[in-house]
């Protein structure tokens, strides 16, 4: 089973070419999502959170949580309030034991700079049934300043 992201055609220039970018979020945000299975599955809902997994962050969304091969599946990641100025990039790393793994980047949204899109159609042979991960990854660009970094604590005395 592989779940794989509907075609989308970006023309023009990849804008992140030269950009460095570093993981925001918790490297263990991964959801599961059942592939081959007989019915469609509830939407499922899972919490995101920082780089130590100690602060919520955000969440992911999942419609249809699963569903048989063929099944289109609507990712959305909201980033909390207090961090969607820090991340810059939304990417899902797929991957399944019979069809390795692959990175999407997601769609931002343009009227909110914490939600991102991406659309992706559950594939595989008939009758193969299994689980996909579904690594979210938050990334934070490098080179933007944040709030802290121009502040000092030298009074100058």
């Amino acid at each position: 089973m592989f779940i794989f992201a509907l075609s989308t055609v970006l023309t023009g220039c990849n804008k992140d070419e030269n950009i460095e970018f570093s993981l925001f979020n918790s490297s263990d945000d991964i959801l599961y999502v059942p592939v081959g299975v007989e019915d469609s599955l509830p939407l499922v809902n899972q919490e995101l959170y920082s780089s130590t997994g100690a602060v919520p962050i955000g969440q992911i969304s999942v419609d249809p949580g699963g569903g048989p091969i063929g099944t289109e599946h609507t990712l959305i990641v909201v980033v909390n309030d207090d961090f969607e100025n820090k991340v810059s990039r939304a990417t899902i790393e797929l991957s399944s034991k019979e069809h390795g793994t692959e990175s999407y980047t997601m769609i931002l949204d343009s009227a909110d700079e914490g939600l991102y899109l991406l659309e992706l159609v559950s594939g595989g042979a008939q009758g193969e049934v299994g689980e996909d991960q579904l690594r979210v990854l938050l990334w934070k660009n490098e080179d933007e300043s944040g709030f802290f970094e121009g502040l000092s604590n030298d009074t100058g005395e």
